[in-house]
């Protein structure tokens, strides 16, 4: 259980995009202060990553990008917990099937979130436990193009010195 939850904990740290922390929804001093690209890396196909989500707000009738996710099943999301933490769910939109935030591919799938859970043991400023698990209040319609489940380890994996580690932000 400890391999899921930590594997899960860097799942949600690595697709969290952390760079984009900044958004002070939560009234949070921002943790990370990470430029917003990454050296020498590259755009991703459109839906290479088809377990990537974005959490959305809406601020002056416009959808805002603010952190990132990723989909365990069509019901439930892994994301950081600093990401929801004191945040009010119904202010969240999770969007699936996005490749680029600026435009409107016809992939996207809207939902809102019904429930939070939070590690137990979170500490806000250590980025402790930064986990957190997200309901879904319909599933997500799963595809061979746009929209998929990422991989999670079984329990008891341990991962080599070559593990290729993929870091993804919008």
């Amino acid at each position: 259980m400890k391999i899921l939850l930590t594997s899960m904990a860097l799942v949600a740290y690595v697709f969290a995009s952390p760079g984009s922390a900044h958004v002070r929804i939560n009234n949070h001093v921002p943790m990370y202060s990470l430029p917003g690209k990454i050296v020498g890396g590259i755009e991703a196909l459109p839906h290479e990553f088809p377990f990537q989500l974005s959490l959305q707000y809406i601020w002056e009738n416009k959808r805002n990008h603010y952190c990132g996710a990723s989909l365990i099943n069509e019901n439930w999301i892994v994301t950081a917990a600093h990401c929801v933490y004191e945040i009010d769910p119904e202010l969240v939109t999770i969007v699936a099937g996005e490749h680029q935030l600026q435009n409107a591919e016809g992939n996207e799938q809207f939902r809102k979130v019904t429930k939070v859970i939070i590690h137990s043991e979170y500490n806000w400023p250590d980025a402790v436990n930064d986990i957190a698990l997200l309901r879904l209040d319909a599933p997500l319609t799963l595809n061979t193009t746009s929209v998929g489940t990422i991989s999670i380890p079984s329990s008891g994996y341990e991962a080599s010195g070559k593990t290729n580690v993929f870091v993804m932000v919008f």
